[in-house]
């Protein structure tokens, strides 16, 4: 008997001690709540939040506290998190973009400032955010044709905007696929002759071609598979670009997910596989924020009456854990990698009528000592 117990004490004390090494690392990783900044804004457009530096914020929005007595619609607002402020820039109209510091947008002109969209005389502003002024605004499109996208990473220019080395104009011409990159590293050139699409060389900057070109034995094993491997972004904190697996096309239930950084020497670094077990189930490439501390993710599991959608964090286990509730829109990390900004509508996915985004910013790095 008193054997029976001894075993039972050591399988106790195991217990405790796999239980407290659990806890240990699943609480070593500072998250705290997300912080209400008090700015509504709409989140479906394609970028409506961006940082500054890593303590402000640009956002095209409603100051809520100012919602009752301002009626002068959105304004250009720069929120800072240290200090929980909102500076109001002005009226905003559209076409916002930052670059290291360098900002471009439209406002409308004071006498049609009030008038719907359509009726809005449009003014074009760019520089520095403490020295914005007004400039010449873009040719003008052909009719029925939509403005490009201005590239942050390049200045917020326009395509027509960039300059390119003759060897570059050369290469598109011949129908090859090049994304432009930060300037000191060049472009990434992406196979499109034959699905499925990747990443297969970064050119440097200079006036003559030498590409870096990346290890095709890394993503050989998903390509056989017919997965692509799309470009997402750049992230400053480490200074390299996100890769991932388009695990959006066809049926997403058996598929497998897939991270890499991609660095300017060509470099893959694995960040993280992923199936669809537990709250994986919806989790898709364009909702995965690798944060400094905390792999982040958008959940989008809405299925009617259950509403699993919100913001979730890998935990040490590797399941997912939620941090907020509610349907997200436009997440953006901060330069240092240790805040995220967000809209979120805290009612989640079903609502009656348009959703209202709140800006929210969770910091998911431990407070230096």
């Amino acid at each position: 008997m008193s054997v029976k117990l001894s075993r039972l004490s050591l399988l106790l004390k195991k217990s405790v001690l796999l239980l407290t090494l659990l806890v240990g690392l699943n609480t070593s990783v500072y998250c705290t709540e997300p912080i209400d900044a008090g700015i509504v804004f709409s989140g479906y457009l394609p970028s409506s939040i961006f940082w500054l530096d890593n303590d402000n914020l640009i956002v095209p929005g409603v100051a809520i506290e100012r919602m009752q007595t301002d009626s002068k619609g959105r304004r250009l607002l720069r929120y800072q998190f240290s200090k929980r402020s909102i500076t109001d820039m002005g009226s905003f109209g559209g076409a916002l973009c930052m670059s290291d510091g360098y900002i471009r947008f439209w406002r409308p002109t004071p006498d049609t400032e009030d008038k719907p969209l359509t009726g809005q005389k449009r003014l074009t502003f760019a520089g520095t955010v403490d020295s914005i002024v007004e400039v010449p605004p873009p040719p003008p499109l052909p009719r029925g044709a939509s403005p490009p996208p201005m590239d942050a990473l390049r200045g917020c220019q326009y395509p027509y905007e960039m300059t390119n080395p003759a060897w570059l104009d050369a290469a598109k011409e011949s129908g090859r696929v090049f994304k432009p990159l930060k300037p000191e590293h060049g472009w990434l050139e992406m196979d499109r002759g034959l699905p499925p699409a990747y990443p297969i060389a970064i050119h440097p900057p200079g006036k003559e071609d030498r590409p870096i070109p990346i290890d095709r034995s890394v993503l050989q094993p998903w390509l056989d598979q017919g997965y692509h491997v799309v470009f997402l972004r750049y992230e400053a904190f480490k200074d390299a670009y996100l890769l991932g697996l388009d695990d959006t096309r066809g049926a997403g239930d058996d598929k497998t997910g897939k991270l890499w950084w991609l660095y300017s020497d060509g470099r893959l670094e694995e960040i993280v596989t992923y199936g669809r077990e537990g709250n994986w189930k919806t989790i898709r490439l364009n909702g995965l924020i690798p944060a400094k501390a905390n792999l982040l993710a958008i959940g989008t599991e809405t299925s009617w009456p259950f509403d699993k959608s919100g913001l979730y964090r890998q935990t040490a286990r590797g399941d997912l854990e939620l941090l907020a509730k509610g349907w997200l829109a436009s997440k953006v990390l901060s330069p240092d990698g240790c805040k995220l900004a967000f809209g979120i509508d805290p009612r989640g996915f079903w609502v009656k009528g348009g959703h209202t985004f709140r800006l929210q910013i969770l910091d998911v790095c431990p407070p230096a000592k």
